[in-house]
């Protein structure tokens, strides 16, 4: 066989492997099965008791921060309508914050745990500013009065914010 006749048999193998391909790569895709559809996520913003792992998976990834504050039953209303209500929490006007309120009769320590695609911070909590000031260093989307908290209580504007809109609530 010469040369130039196996140059042009290379040539005409190359030339049916491409086609060929690309064929078996069509029908692949079309007799292929479509991927299930998932579901919507029905987004609950606070629970009472804990999420399960996939769906806690699945607030994080979809950029929600998800928290949980245990307490013993007796206290906490306004650490819980503060981080269920408070306008300051929101990113551009939408919750960002995913609640589990979990109750621990037997404790009589307050803490929170807070979780989000940038971190995990679990803190002893008392106050309205401390919840503030944990969720500022995990929040996906942190409010502006985040940027100034180590100020001091009576000088920082994101605390007196806080307070203004606590006096809102009562």
């Amino acid at each position: 066989m010469k040369r130039s006749e196996k140059n042009k048999l290379m040539v005409l193998l190359m030339i049916f492997i491409l086609f060929g391909s690309t064929i078996a790569f069509s029908a692949i895709g079309y007799f292929n099965e479509k991927p299930e559809q998932s579901k919507p996520l029905e987004i609950k913003y606070s629970t009472d008791g804990l999420l399960s792992e996939d769906e806690k998976n699945l607030y994080l990834q979809r950029g929600f921060t998800v928290s949980e504050l245990h307490y013993d039953g007796m206290c906490c209303d306004d650490l819980i309508f503060f981080i269920e209500n408070d306008d300051t929490m929101k990113a551009q006007g939408q919750r960002q914050i995913i609640l589990q309120k979990i109750i621990k009769s037997n404790s009589t320590k307050t803490f929170l745990i807070v979780e989000s695609v940038y971190g995990y911070v679990e803190k002893n909590v008392s106050s309205i500013r401390d919840i503030f000031h944990t969720y500022c260093k995990v929040l996906v989307m942190p409010p502006n009065e985040c940027g100034v908290p180590e100020i001091n209580w009576t000088g920082n504007t994101a605390d007196n914010k806080i307070v203004e809109n606590m006096s809102k609530w009562q």
